[in-house]
């Protein structure tokens, strides 16, 4: 059985409703430079005693993670893992969020955020997962996920993320801290190259063009940065990007003809090679495309951040 802390056990405490979920996700976008102060500061023991009965509400034990300890001497912890770090870091966030975003927007509210990545995200009251890579940009800081439609590589994932890029291991010491926070749309974690030529050309084709729209779509889904076939196709949609006149839709078919050639060759080697199912289509042809992340995609989906964290400014100590 679960530990609950004696402060929890009178306690009625629910999850957000859908309306509240979305406010919060604003309030956390619209908040993140402070939230990443906070969560500095928690990171070096500051402020982490408060949360003492929530973090082992959120656990279920009765002693808090050892981690805690090692915090509040302003201690890195030593954790074996990247995974591990990023489930101390998802507690510490949740934390934040209920002092600045619940208790100041919410008062006297029994909302409640706990953690559960058995239901594939971490935060799944709030739609929200929580990446923390570590890696120096250099090294290309990333993550893989469960792919549900290989056509996310064009249109995104279900969820909004929050990337919390940390110093574990540009900094080899001192208390771990957040360089760089980043709140994504759902869109937004499409691949930006892929999603942008995707976007582009479907204000072109559509709605005169459906079959070659779709067509793009499984090239661009499918192409690997490794092939200099699909390289050279790519090549050509974006040089056609800055082109204008009567003749582009021409061009364009006969680039997309092209790249069925290679569709065709590929079919054989790739197995989850397809066309988008009809849900997946009207995703295509309808919702917000315009992903900031680099997408690769091989039976799963790899995110990789290091575009885009080079993009975003680095916090300052202190």
């Amino acid at each position: 059985m679960a530990f609950i802390p004696e402060s929890f056990k009178k306690r009625k405490v629910r999850s957000p409703n859908q309306i509240e979920s979305i406010t919060i996700r604003n309030l956390i976008a619209e908040n993140l430079p402070s939230i990443s102060d906070e969560l500095d500061r928690l990171l070096s023991g500051i402020n982490l005693t408060e949360h003492f009965d929530y973090i082992r509400f959120m656990t279920g034990k009765e002693d808090p993670p050892h981690w805690y300890y090692n915090l509040m001497k302003s201690e890195r912890p030593n954790l074996q893992n990247v995974k591990a770090i990023g489930t101390m870091i998802e507690y510490l966030f949740v934390c934040t969020i209920h002092k600045i975003i619940i208790q100041e927007h919410f008062p006297n509210s029994d909302i409640l955020i706990v953690p559960n990545p058995s239901r594939g995200i971490d935060l799944p009251s709030l739609n929200i997962d929580i990446k923390a890579p570590g890696k120096r940009l250099d090294k290309g800081p990333g993550t893989s996920t469960r792919a549900h439609s290989p056509f996310e590589r064009l249109f995104g994932l279900d969820y909004h993320c929050v990337i919390l890029h940390t110093n574990l291991k540009t900094e080899e010491s001192g208390p771990l801290r957040i360089l760089r926070a980043v709140f994504l749309r759902p869109h937004q974690l499409g691949d930006s190259d892929l999603s942008k030529i995707c976007a582009h050309y479907r204000e072109i084709l559509l709605p005169l063009h459906e079959k070659k729209f779709s067509d793009l779509c499984v090239f661009l889904t499918f192409c690997r940065r490794d092939d200099k076939t699909c390289n050279m196709y790519l090549k050509k949609l974006r040089d056609l990007m800055s082109s204008s006149g009567n003749m582009i839709i021409e061009k364009l078919i006969e680039i997309i003809d092209l790249c069925n050639v290679w569709i065709i060759d590929e079919d054989g080697r790739n197995f989850s090679l397809r066309q988008p199912s009809e849900k997946e289509f009207l995703k295509l042809k309808n919702d917000p495309i315009g992903g900031v992340v680099t997408v690769s995609f091989k039976n799963e989906l790899f995110l990789q951040f290091r575009q885009l964290l080079e993009k975003t400014t680095e916090r300052k100590l202190g």
